[in-house]
C-alpha cells in the first residue's frame, strides 16, 4: 500500500465507485458535493493511475429540497459501474426521495462510452422500478 494522498476532489457522505477499465483507465463515479448533499452524480477518468482526473461528466442530478419542502432528501447515489465487452461502461445508481412519511427510490442506469482521449460521453439512461 502507498500512503494516502489528498486528491482535492470533494465527496459526499456516500459510497463511490472506482473501476479500472480494460484500457487501464481509472473511472471514478461519485457525488462531488459537500455533505449532506448527494447530487450530482458524476464520472471522472484518470489516465495516470489517479494522479490527475479529467473533467466531470454529470450522469444524474436532482434538485435539493427547499427549506419548506416536506421532502427532506433527494439524492442520486450509491453508484456501481461495469465494463461491457465492447468497452461501454454501464453505471447504475439509486435515485431516492426521502421524507418523514415516504421513502422511495428507483434504480437507474446509463451507458457511457470513453472516447479516444478517455473523455466519458453519456449515451442513454434507463429506469427500473
Amino acid at each position: 500500500w502507498s500512503a494516502p494522498v489528498d486528491t482535492g476532489l470533494i465527496a459526499a457522505q456516500s459510497s463511490h465507485n472506482l473501476l479500472c477499465t480494460s484500457r487501464g483507465l481509472l473511472v471514478l463515479t461519485h457525488n462531488p458535493s459537500a455533505p449532506p448533499l448527494r447530487t450530482p452524480l458524476t464520472m471522472r477518468v484518470s489516465a495516470d493511475e489517479g494522479r490527475t482526473w479529467g473533467p466531470p461528466l454529470t450522469i444524474a442530478q436532482v434538485t435539493p429540497p427547499a427549506p419548506d419542502d416536506p421532502v427532506w432528501g433527494r439524492q442520486v447515489s450509491y453508484p456501481s459501474v461495469a465494463e461491457l465487452p465492447d468497452g461501454t461502461l454501464v453505471v447504475v445508481w439509486a435515485d431516492l426521495v426521502l421524507s418523514n412519511d415516504h421513502q422511495s427510490g428507483v434504480i437507474r442506469a446509463a451507458r457511457v462510452q470513453l472516447d479516444e482521449s478517455a473523455h466519458p460521453e453519456h449515451q442513454e439512461s434507463t429506469q427500473s422500478n
